[in-house]
């Protein structure tokens, strides 16, 4: 990941001269454009990214996800709303309702997908992956 942000000779946070980055104030004294707080929030998350720090969930409360439910024994894909996102050790779980069954799962987010055909192709790299292992 290339960064967006460096430090000064000042030790502020600066963004580098870009054309995709067109939304500077004012310039600094090495020709660069600083404009402030924005720009140390975006070196924070550029510097959470770079030491593995920053989790992302694939959605958010209330979305509907498709989930692969025990894909190594079973294989079945469900949709669940997700009522809630954990972060348990490095991992992120989602958690909500089965929608047919009225049942409370939780899944990691490696087994759940925004569409059904998504789902369908998880289930397959798995089922291939899992053919190849034996």
């Amino acid at each position: 990941m290339e960064r967006l942000t460096y430090k000064n000779a000042k030790g502020e946070w600066c963004v580098k001269n870009n054309p995709k980055c067109a939304i500077a104030t004012c310039s600094n004294d090495e020709g660069r454009y600083y404009i402030g707080e924005p720009i140390d929030r975006l070196a924070e998350l550029e510097d959470e990214l770079e030491n593995g720090t920053l989790l992302k969930a694939p959605c958010k409360v209330g979305d509907e996800m498709w989930i692969l439910n025990d894909p190594y024994f079973v294989g079945d894909i469900f949709a669940m709303k997700v009522e809630a996102i954990e972060i348990r050790s490095d991992e992120v779980y989602l958690c909500g309702y089965h929608k047919e069954a009225s049942e409370y799962f939780e899944s990691r987010t490696s087994f759940a997908f925004k569409t059904r055909e998504e789902a369908g192709k998880g289930l397959e790299e798995l089922k291939n992956a899992e053919r190849e292992e034996i």
